[in-house]
């Protein structure tokens, strides 16, 4: 994104500068024209629009007043919370829960959506895209949790993820009703990430 930017208007970006301030420009009749950005206590640059990426934490240091945040806005960045996520991505051979069956013999033909799920795992999500009758798509969020689920998986996302692996595969079995065995063999990789960690 940042190399189209700036094929479109070159120095479009500045890098280590310490924002300070934003600050709406308004053309006198409440209509707003722009967005003056400070840097360092001193420097300060006009645009037309900014996208602010920055984390509410550090967002809620920078002087807003004259931001023309609206109440709920201002209550928003006040109240707001990170709170710990884990996120573990699985490659199978197969799109088993599309083209597989349980183990009473029920074709499972989940194609995108989620499952919520009172188990460690809590939410797993399908893929949709592509064509998944097709078996071409066989990657799945095989759990994405928050809070105290997260901290809980997330003891098990660092150093040997054989630990891991095994308590997702019997939970996944577990929901889908299908044989642990079955997905150990289908498995290819896992990718995990806790964003508190």
């Amino acid at each position: 994104m940042a190399q189209y930017i700036n094929s479109q208007q070159n120095n479009s970006f500045e890098l280590n500068k310490f924002v300070t301030a934003i600050e709406a420009v308004n053309n006198g009749h409440g209509m707003t024209i722009g967005v003056n950005v400070t840097t360092d206590y001193n420097s300060t640059e006009r645009f037309s629009q900014v996208v602010s990426t920055i984390p509410l934490p550090v967002m809620r240091t920078l002087d807003l007043s004259s931001a023309g945040l609206s109440p709920l806005q201002a209550n928003a960045l006040r109240e707001l919370d990170y709170g710990p996520s884990v996120k573990i991505g699985m490659q199978f051979a197969s799109a088993w829960w599309t083209n597989g069956t349980d183990n009473a013999g029920r074709k499972l033909n989940i194609v995108g959506g989620q499952t919520f799920t009172d188990s460690p795992l809590r939410t797993v999500v399908y893929p949709s895209y592509g064509d998944p009758y097709a078996g071409n798509t066989t990657t799945m969020i095989a759990s994405y949790s928050w809070t105290s689920d997260a901290e809980r998986l997330a003891s098990l996302v660092t150093g040997d993820q054989s630990r891991l692996e095994a308590v997702v595969l019997r939970e996944l079995a577990t929901i889908h009703n299908v044989d642990e065995l079955f997905l150990r063999d289908q498995l290819i990789d896992t990718f995990a990430w806790s964003w508190s960690l």
